[in-house]
């Protein structure tokens, strides 16, 4: 199936090619890793991110960590949830009140991540607009 030239270069231009081929592309990725992305060298890549990025040790063996985590990744591919880990990192690790939301049961619960990818997306697209790489 081909992506309409007309509707792209249209949609391109009122939002700009990087935010609209960045999600392109997810959208490929998520087709892609729909069923792979449940592997547990997914999930196993996912925590051992988290961990080096804050310095805690969860475990991969955590039976709610890997079933939230299951749930994400059937509709996001893991390059979105390293994006989410790198960002809240940035956002929270200096601060000793939000450092303990730094988790699993904080970032992968579906209503939190799904609000944190949209905020990604909303100052990817300002960015994009105002012409900044």
């Amino acid at each position: 199936m081909s992506f309409p030239r007309k509707l792209y270069d249209e949609v391109t231009r009122l939002f700009g090619r990087e935010l609209v081929d960045g999600r392109i592309k997810r959208l490929l990725l998520r087709l892609k890793h729909r069923d792979g992305g449940k592997s547990e060298g997914s999930v196993a890549r996912i925590i051992a991110d988290l961990n080096a990025r804050t310095g805690f040790s969860y475990r991969l063996t955590s039976a709610a960590t890997q079933k939230l985590l299951k749930a994400l990744l059937a509709d996001h591919p893991v390059e979105d949830i390293l994006r989410v880990h790198e960002a809240k990192c940035k956002e929270w690790k200096g601060s000793r009140e939000m450092r303990k939301h730094l988790c699993p049961g904080t970032l992968y619960r579906k209503s939190n991540f799904e609000r944190y990818l949209e905020t990604l997306d909303a100052q990817s697209s300002e960015r994009s607009l105002k012409g900044e790489w």
